[in-house]
């Protein structure tokens, strides 16, 4: 089991937000010392339990996968409004449905 313990380096939001307005330089920089990602592929690399190829693979792995889902996501039906309310709840609440009432006309 590993614990890790991390930081959000990007902002809360893609919305505007700017954590330069509650975040100073040193304690990001702070964090980046800390990271555990980083912090763990240096102990896996000082072990020869990984390389710089198995990470290139891995990545690129990823990227392959990643764009497969996209591509499978883009061709699903695209969800309406009323689909979406309908899945959220075993049980519409009342409020709910007259919302969904004004997206199924």
């Amino acid at each position: 089991m590993i614990e890790a313990i991390t930081y959000r380096f990007g902002p809360h939001s893609m919305s505007g937000d700017d954590p330069t307005k509650y975040r100073t330089k040193n304690e990001e920089g702070e964090w980046e010392q800390k990271d555990p990602l980083v912090r763990f592929r240096a102990f896996l690399k000082a072990r020869n339990l990984w390389t710089d190829e198995e990470e290139t693979a891995v990545i690129e792995q990823a990227k392959q996968t990643v764009a497969e889902e996209i591509r499978k996501a883009e061709e699903a039906e695209k969800m309406t409004i009323a689909g979406l309310i309908d899945s959220m709840y075993e049980e519409t609440p009342p409020i709910l449905e007259a919302q969904k009432r004004m997206y199924e006309r």
